[in-house]
């Protein structure tokens, strides 16, 4: 009865003979003492060997019930060794990118008919030395395969088979550089070399680079050592003059007005020694500028203590990220409800709720998430900030267990089609405190149930051939989450502290703040911190055992109804046009730029840099349309055209994130002004260096982007009626192009399209104008027809290429002496 083998290899296995199920000990093929094995997936196994299979093991039959040994059982023996199409996965797999099922009309196909070979080249589509051309076995969905395809029948199992026509693609040999380049620092300073941080028990991924150094932060798109990687290794973690540190628990944190000052500002200097405090300048020395744990002169410093001093080796830890609040018993909270919250900026005395001075009614501020507050609840404006604010309903009992730095948060995997874009998974480990609704994390060593194999998503996007493992965050950790029970704070209009005679019975005071919405004239109330102007000393009444500060109310607090704040929901679509030089997209990027999704990406997160767009996820679509001639006609008084295609764009506008004198404008024309500025002016035009910035693919953008056509044709930019869906053409498709623009009489118009186009053509562009009677005749003094109504609006005219060379030389001839 052992269990079964923790590293499991499957031999090939056939049942052991009986003609009349089941056979006795020693008859037909049962041994007589039983099978060798109790496993059929044991290591120990050797050809010749019996084994017996549980549960359908290695593809066994669950009912065989070939042997009795007091009880009927499954005996198989193995025959041989393990076959090529059984071969285990490899211990470093590497998927190959393109692998199509084998053809087959009608599944299952029989043995060797319509593409199923007798037998699969490899056993698992993961095995090492697979080539293109080769057939594998897909066992559990690896690399992209359908887990119930079964495409192929051999005998009584169905399997699924595929082909391998492409080879794995290597990871760009400058995947350093868009490392860099994606967290806005120069690509050209990456060092794949430089040791960001001193891993305890280091490993390499599967390019070989190992944990710890540049190449691994930078493969595995960990955005926390860009800084450090990409050309200032002064906040590498492993720099020499970084000392061991740790976070300050907020009972640590110095008190500014009491005289406890911080003197170093950066937990680098040379001069820490042992127990010196020191703030994070820049992350250096693995110290995190998002630590927030405690208020010094104003809130969310982030502060260290020096463990040990720097011995200029290099060798040091990370801090750990957030501090342990193992001797910090948390209280029961609620968060305030708005109309609760503190109008006066002196009523909160305690930054942090687990404050063991807490009492009862008192209210405290998140500092660090701690006892299962969060720090981006902003429920009041407190000091003119968006402030969180939590009350205690009740203070903390007994010791029990305490909420550490890191807990589980509720998770879910991402579908296929909300894989993110570069950039947007927030953190590389799921435990982290950090996370909250909303955000992405990626699995790291299977922290809080996920699974390092889940290979959801492919990310980073530049690299095809690798997948990981996003999960979205949709709940707190459920263990210290602050209740809600309703209560409300004021003080009422006048109290006054009773008197020896009027000291209540035990069991009668019901308020222990004397704060308390909820006080109506004639209750009592307890002095909780001196609130209301009432006295923590007065000792008026012996109550529950000691003296205590009781008041009585004499006028209560009448509350007038705050309205909540209210934001604009309206959304608005709006679609326009970014347009490049189609030559120069084929000569830079190369032919496929229409179908790339990384040429998209590189372009929306522009129009975020350059304040086209608001934030990535309101840039909704992106789709190229088809080349066109446009010309300096379109948009000024001179005459030149080009080639010239178009990025149609389709971005989303929501209410709340624009501005007061945004909400009234119209919505097309605030795109469009917002675009002319990117690419401009008025200021120095911010597309063309938003684009530049991210290198590579963003670079070879930067460098075939028409500015003069994309502000020009700006006013195409157009509103519609809602998000556009994957098959949808944009409406901004069906705004006609202007033709040359006619000037306010006939006379200019003519004579400005003479001078650079025959007569023919102009007679046929202005019907109306009668430009002939403007072309130069053979005598010496012409005779205009005078005519001053204004030029009509231009009939659509045949587009002229830069190549009309011939059109352009005749009409210059026809215009003699002009």
């Amino acid at each position: 009865e052992d269990p079964p083998s923790d590293d499991r290899v499957c031999p090939n296995l056939e049942p052991v003979e009986c003609d009349e199920k089941p056979c006795g000990p020693g008859t037909g093929g049962c041994p007589a003492d039983g099978p060798d094995e109790d496993d059929c997936a044991s290591k120990k196994l050797e050809v010749g060997m019996t084994c017996r299979a549980k549960d359908g093991q290695c593809d066994t039959d669950p009912d065989l019930d070939n042997c009795m040994y007091g009880k009927v059982r499954d005996v198989y023996r193995v025959v041989e060794d393990p076959p090529t199409d059984e071969d285990p996965p490899s211990d470093d797999p590497v998927c190959p990118p393109y692998l199509e099922p084998v053809e087959c009309g009608e599944y299952p196909c029989g043995l060797g008919t319509d593409g199923c070979p007798e037998k699969a080249d490899h056993g698992d589509c993961k095995a090492e030395g697979i080539e293109v051309g080769d057939t594998c076995r897909a066992r559990d969905g690896e690399c992209g395969t359908d887990a119930d395809l079964n495409n192929c029948q051999y005998d009584d199992k169905v399997r699924n088979i595929y082909r391998v026509v492409g080879s794995p693609p290597a990871p760009p040999a400058d995947y350093g550089k868009l490392y860099c380049a994606s967290q806005g620092f120069d690509g050209n300073a990456y060092d794949r070399d430089r040791l960001a941080y001193k891993a305890e028990d280091p490993r390499a991924d599967e390019m070989g680079n190992v944990e710890g150094s540049c190449a691994y932060a930078a493969y595995e798109d960990n955005g926390q050592w860009a800084r450090c990687c990409c050309g200032f290794p002064d906040s590498c973690e492993a720099d020499a003059n970084c000392p061991v540190l740790r976070p300050l628990t907020p009972e640590e944190c110095p008190d500014y007005d009491r005289g406890e000052l911080v003197w170093y500002f950066e937990c680098d200097n040379p001069e820490l020694t042992k127990d010196a405090w020191c703030k994070s300048n820049n992350g250096e020395c693995g110290t995190s500028k998002d630590l927030d744990n405690c208020y010094y002169k104003k809130p969310n410093a982030d502060l260290y203590i020096v463990v040990e001093a720097a011995s200029g080796g290099g060798d040091r830890k990370r801090p750990t990220l957030l501090p342990t609040m193992e001797k910090l018993p948390c209280p029961t909270l609620r968060a305030l409800e708005f109309d609760e919250c503190p109008i006066d900026d002196d009523e909160v005395f305690h930054f942090t709720c687990n404050d063991p001075m807490l009492e009862v009614g008192e209210i405290c501020k998140s500092n660090n998430y701690e006892c299962g507050t969060n720090k981006k609840l902003d429920n009041c404006v407190y000091k003119g900030k968006d402030a969180d604010l939590y009350m205690v309903v009740d203070t903390p009992g007994p010791p029990g267990p305490k909420p550490t730095a890191k807990g589980c948060p509720q998770l879910e995997p991402l579908r296929e089609d909300e894989c993110p874009g570069d950039g947007l998974v927030e953190y590389f480990s799921c435990d982290r405190i950090e996370l909250h609704p909303g955000m992405l994390c990626k699995s790291r060593e299977n922290e809080c149930a996920t699974d390092r194999g889940l290979n959801n998503c492919i990310y980073p996007s530049w690299d095809e051939g690798r997948t990981s493992d996003i999960y979205r965050v949709v709940g707190d950790s459920p263990a210290y989450r602050p209740t809600r029970a309703p209560t409300e704070s004021r003080c009422p209009i006048e109290l006054r502290p009773l008197t020896e005679n009027e000291c209540p019975a035990e069991g009668t005071v019901n308020h222990f703040a004397c704060d308390d919405i909820d006080l109506r004239v004639d209750d009592v109330c307890e002095s909780n911190r001196g609130e209301c102007g009432t006295d923590k000393n007065a000792n008026t009444c012996f109550y529950g055992g000691k003296y205590r500060d009781l008041y009585l109310v004499v006028e209560e607090y009448v509350r007038e109804p705050t309205p909540r704040p209210t934001y604009n929901t309206d959304v608005w679509y709006v679609d326009t046009e970014v347009r490049f030089n189609p030559q120069s997209l084929d000569d830079t990027i190369g032919g496929d730029w229409r179908t790339s999704t990384e040429v998209k990406d590189y372009l929306a997160e522009a129009l975020v840099q350059a304040d086209v767009a608001d934030q990535r996820a309101d840039v909704l679509k992106i789709k190229w349309g088809a080349p066109d001639v446009v010309s300096d006609d379109m948009f000024s008084r001179r005459l030149d055209s080009w080639d010239s295609v178009p990025a149609v764009v389709s971005l989303e506008l929501r209410g709340r994130e624009l501005a007061p004198d945004e909400i009234d404008e119209d919505k097309a024309d605030l795109v469009a002004d917002r675009l002319r500025a990117a690419c401009v002016g008025p200021g120095e035009p911010t597309l063309r260096a938003a684009l530049e910035v991210q290198g590579n693919v963003g670079a070879d953008l930067a460098d075939s982007l028409d500015e003069t056509a994309t502000a020009g044709l700006a006013w195409r930019t157009i509103e519609r009626d809602g998000p556009p869906g994957d098959d949808d053409d944009m409406p901004i498709d069906d705004v006609p192009f202007p033709t040359s623009q006619p000037t306010d009489d006939c006379a200019t118009t003519c004579t400005d399209c003479l001078y650079y186009d025959s007569v023919d053509f102009c007679v046929v562009e202005y019907p109306a104008c009668n430009c002939q009677a403007w072309a130069p005749v053979a005598t010496s003094e012409p005779t205009p027809v005078v005519a001053s109504a204004p030029a009509p609006a231009p009939v659509p005219r045949k587009k002229k290429k830069s190549s009309d060379d011939d059109e352009i030389i005749e009409g210059m001839d026809n215009a003699g002496a002009i």
